[in-house]
């Protein structure tokens, strides 16, 4: 592991952003590379929505002002996904919500980032249920809980 660079006037390559070298590259360069690593590792494992599904939640969105989805991934199991412009500025641009017993929401600043954030709840889902079953369930093998439980 390198050792982190101090970060103060004195440094000999000087405290500007992107000055500080790093096995002979900025810092601000190291860091984008590694978030293109992270990205790309975290695309490899859940995937990215496709084009396709992108363009329908854009013209929904922009025709209704909301996209809803509900999918049957077991029998009688349903996940709902609904991402929906909500009226405010910034970071809470959009309002994302996927559930299925499981409640994951997020406020997201653009509409791309709400599919994205959907999406891996979406994958999370089924994928917590395989791993901890329902969080309704006392445990993992027993659905109801004993009457002195806390």
């Amino acid at each position: 592991m390198l050792p982190c660079p101090r970060v103060n006037d004195s440094m000999p390559n000087g405290p500007e952003l992107g000055v500080y070298k790093i096995e002979g590259r900025s810092l601000l360069a190291t860091m984008m590379k590694l978030g293109r690593l992270l990205l790309g590792i975290r695309a490899r494992l859940v995937g990215r929505p496709s084009p396709g599904k992108l363009d329908q939640i854009r013209q929904a969105v922009d025709r209704d002002g909301r996209w809803e989805e509900h999918v049957e991934w077991r029998i009688s199991t349903v996940t709902s996904t609904l991402i929906e412009r909500t009226g405010e500025r910034g970071y809470r641009k959009y309002h994302v919500r996927v559930e299925c017993d499981y409640v994951f929401e997020a406020h997201c600043p653009t509409l791309a980032r709400a599919c994205e954030i959907a999406h891996i709840y979406e994958y999370l889902v089924p994928r917590l249920w395989q791993e901890f079953g329902w969080p309704s369930w006392a445990s993992r093998s027993k659905i109801d809980a004993d009457s002195d439980a806390v």
